[in-house]
């Protein structure tokens, strides 16, 4: 079926010169078209909490998450380098076999295979130190919704050489061995299903999905992975299939009795926003490139999903699948959900290889990292962590010791296995969110302000191949700055309303200055007149602030 959404292009290799290969017509910035989904999934999400009388969407730290989203993609925009070039190298130099695009088989062996590869990528982000610190931006919320599943490291994509380049998104040598035989075709969708998949196991509003939870990961398995519970950590990794941490022996299931902490062991005060996935290179010498980027953004689009409370369990698709079940585990801070459930699309790869964790009942789930970081602050929940390893490198005395630091896990110190010992996990119990209360008419505002800048982004997506590289480096500068003052708004941050008064002035500035012509009047105007009346207000808030500081002087 997905191979009806295939359209052909001509790209040169060295077997046979010029060829046709097909691609999806949605691979190209697929995750940019998929957010007005998103949004309407999230919307879906909420009711389905509110009717079931559960806790909904905090606005803080989902615009936060969301803005995290927002930040990888303009790093997007920016790079598309030569790595994607490497898969296709690889297939064209050191493909085994050349199988038929058309053919079911290749679908189905590019869909395992990219799968497979997805869990030991994923197992890496949080196995390896210097991964784990661009990877801990995603299990930072203390919340677990599918807003969760958008929030990604802006650097986890750019060391991965996750890089696009026309239709076609690669993402580094994990995937390469498939590359002997899987198509580019068949790789391309299976890599879309398994993104898109991912998205709706961040939620608590499904339970289990019943026998489902066997095979896939389901938001119940998810919730585990996102744990900083001890049981939660280093659990769940599978991308669509929960089968992967199984068999390799990083399964952990949802425990009833122990309330999952969702978040990192040591979390940061604030809200402000080497992903090396070489793994999947092996998939070059007989998966196509176009298979392997379908197959590959389909599995981060599937991710999606499976950030939600709200469905409980998939009965049977639980044996095979990553369902929210099981990615709520991959999530939690509880000593049973560490490093659990890294599967996709499958949550085959976590029973196999010794990672899979059922979702207990009778504990529940504390999500977020086990030392969570209380703040809203965008770039400093984008940062602090590769921080925080290069300071324990500088500790390090030895060379040895300085690499360890680096490579293995975020657990090891000096003496101690790879990945830490047992014992000195921190056991997390259930903890008070991170929450600074703001009137109601500022969350309005910052959520106005927000929306103007997932407008000002879709415009900017759309039409960045015809603006020159320095407009384009100009306004993903001021989306980083808009997402940063949110960020800091939302932390109640001192002289924030110093930075909002300068956003304020330079959007109007800009609006004054420069030439929109394929952006609507009406838009511009409204932006324009809130923009204005919102700096005078930041303006007055600031001169009140300066005249406090004085009088405390």
């Amino acid at each position: 079926m997905l191979r009806r959404c295939c359209h052909q292009i001509e790209i040169k290799t060295e077997h046979n010169g010029p060829k046709t290969v097909p691609l999806l017509k949605w691979s190209r910035d697929s995750d940019v078209m998929a957010w007005p989904y998103f949004a309407t999934f999230i919307l879906l999400e909420n009711v389905l909490l509110w009717l079931q009388r559960r806790p909904t969407f905090r606005l803080n730290d989902g615009l936060t998450s969301l803005s995290h989203g927002l930040l990888q993609e303009c790093g997007r925009l920016l790079f598309r380098g030569g790595e994607s070039y490497v898969y296709v190298y690889v297939y064209d130099k050191f493909r085994l076999v050349e199988l038929p695009w058309d053919h079911w088989v290749t679908w189905y062996l590019a869909a395992v295979g990219v799968d497979f590869c997805y869990y030991w990528v994923h197992r890496a982000c949080h196995e390896v130190h210097i991964l784990w610190a661009q990877h801990q931006v995603h299990h930072s919320s203390e919340d677990f919704n599918l807003a969760v599943g958008l929030r990604q490291s802006v650097f986890q994509g750019w060391c991965g050489f996750v890089s696009r380049c026309g239709e076609i998104e690669l993402s580094g040598i994990f995937y390469l061995p498939l590359a002997v035989a899987i198509p580019p075709s068949h790789f391309v969708t299976h890599q879309q299903f398994n993104l898109l998949y991912q998205f709706w196991i961040h939620t608590k509003s499904v339970r289990t999905l019943g026998p489902l939870e066997v095979v896939f990961n389901t938001p119940q398995h998810h919730r585990v992975h996102h744990g900083a519970n001890i049981y939660c950590l280093d659990k769940n990794y599978g991308g669509v299939l929960i089968i992967w941490d199984r068999l390799f022996g990083t399964f952990a299931e949802e425990r009833q009795d122990e309330e999952i902490v969702y978040g990192l062991v040591m979390n940061q005060p604030s809200f402000n926003l080497l992903h090396l996935q070489i793994f999947y290179l092996p998939l070059a010498v007989a998966i196509p490139p176009s298979h392997f980027v379908t197959h590959q953004q389909f599995n981060l689009l599937y991710q999606f999903w499976i950030h939600t409370k709200s469905v409980r369990t998939l009965g049977p698709l639980e044996v095979v699948f990553n369902t929210p079940q099981h990615h709520r585990v991959h999530h939690g801070a509880n000593i049973y959900c560490l490093d659990k459930n890294y599967g996709g699309v499958l949550i085959i790869w976590d029973r196999l290889f010794g990672t899979f964790a059922e979702e207990r009942q009778d504990e529940e789930i504390v999500y977020g990292l086990v030392m969570n970081q209380p703040s809203f602050n965008l770039l400093h929940l984008q940062t602090f962590y590769t921080l925080h390893v290069a300071e324990k490198f500088k500790q390090m005395t030895s060379w040895q010791d300085k690499l360890a630091a680096i490579f293995y896990g975020p657990s090891w110190e000096p003496g101690k296995p790879r990945l830490g010992l047992e014992q000195d996990k921190i056991k997390v119990v259930a903890r008070e969110k991170y929450e600074v209360k703001l009137p109601l008419w500022c969350n309005v505002y910052l959520f106005i302000h927000f929306c103007f800048v997932v407008y000002g982004f879709q415009e900017l997506a759309a039409r960045h191949m015809s603006l020159n590289p320095v407009t384009v480096l100009a306004f993903v500068a001021y989306i980083i700055a808009s997402l940063t003052s949110i960020g800091l708004l939302f932390d109640n941050a001192p002289y924030a309303c110093v930075l909002e008064l300068l956003r304020c002035m330079v959007l109007v500035t800009a609006v004054q200055r420069m030439d929109f012509p394929d952006l609507d009047d009406t838009v511009l105007l409204t932006a324009e007149v809130f923009f204005v009346l919102s700096g005078f207000f930041w303006l007055l808030q600031s001169l009140r602030i300066l005249q406090i500081s004085a009088k405390a002087a």
